[in-house]
């Protein structure tokens, strides 16, 4: 019975995976090498290396719109959210500022929750059953939300990536990345959440990609490089406000998660503060990026995925 269970299991793996056309990967392929290159400026001193990514980003906008993976409604508002990312950074009066970052975190949403039309993110994985019990889990890639951290990352808050520290504080995120998964897994087990369930899924490399930037990419530049960033700065960054950032920034981010039900708020606030964390303590967006990134992955090869069935409802 058990062979049995594998089996299906197998080909219920391999027939959820979705083929994408060469226009579509292409697409999402430039847009990656978009989002890398805002690092090059913190490792290379060439003239105009910080804008360097807006070539690749050009690129993946006319694919994106040659292949429908967005329409015009879609391409006016990536430009029109990169155009608020600009006037937000360098507003030159209180009013003026308000309203464009209040306008810029509203755009954000927007884009990060898909209700802004003009987008047609593709399904990599539908439905797959991963493991005994696990519920189906079904993955996008959000070109939507890899576009607006590019702008947030690439116009708003380019220093976050340009002055990145973690390569000189490896060791400071090893031991404290070790910490945060030991304790987010072990509550992650405690509450039901999941079990213990190694496998490796033939499309585990494109998921790893698309967890890498477009999801912990996109949501660490949210939550630690702007909103714990800013919250910090607003209160004068003292060691009270730094701790305040932090947990304010991980409850935001447990927030976010609600559709995925009350525990999952839960765990995700923990690990949110995690990154938090490792944050403040590498100034490192590149080390916040990892952490998630490393801790979804762990989650996905060891432990039921996404979640046992019904775990995701109950507390």
């Amino acid at each position: 019975m058990r062979r049995r269970i594998s089996r299906n299991l197998g080909r219920g793996i391999f027939s959820a995976l979705s083929p994408l056309p060469i226009s579509t990967t292409a697409a999402f392929a430039a847009l990656t090498l978009a989002l890398a290159a805002l690092w090059v400026p913190g490792v290379l001193t060439a003239r105009r290396a910080e804008h360097l990514w807006t070539l690749p980003c050009a690129l993946a906008l006319v694919i994106a719109l040659l292949d429908g993976l967005i329409e015009i409604t879609g391409l006016l508002a990536l430009l029109s959210f990169a155009v608020v990312c600009a006037v937000a950074r360098r507003s030159p009066g209180p009013i003026l500022s308000v309203v464009a970052h209040a306008t810029l975190f509203v755009m954000c949403a927007g884009l990060f929750l898909h209700v802004i039309p003009g987008f047609h993110n593709p399904r990599l994985v539908t439905e797959a059953v991963l493991g005994p019990g696990s519920e189906p889990y079904t993955k996008y890639l959000n070109f939507d939300k890899g576009c607006a951290a590019l702008f947030l990352l690439g116009i708003y808050a380019p220093d976050r990536a340009r002055h990145d520290e973690g390569m000189r504080r490896v060791g400071t995120w090893l031991w404290q990345f070790a910490i945060i998964a030991t304790v987010v897994m072990t509550l992650t087990v405690v509450v039901g959440y999941v079990r213990w369930d190694p496998k490796l899924p033939p499309w585990w490399a494109a998921w790893t990609w698309s967890m890498i930037f477009l999801v912990a990419l996109p949501e660490e530049v949210l939550f630690r490089g702007i909103v714990q960033t800013s919250i910090g700065n607003w209160m004068s960054n003292t060691r009270r406000a730094t701790t305040i950032a932090i947990v304010a920034s991980g409850a935001l981010f447990g927030i976010a998660h609600i559709g995925g039900g009350p525990t999952y708020v839960l765990l995700a606030a923990v690990a949110g503060i995690g990154y938090g964390w490792i944050y403040a303590s590498t100034r490192s967006i590149a080390g916040a990026i990892a952490a998630h990134a490393g801790l979804n992955t762990i989650h996905f090869l060891l432990f039921s995925y996404p979640a046992l069935r019904a775990a995701s409802t109950t507390l």
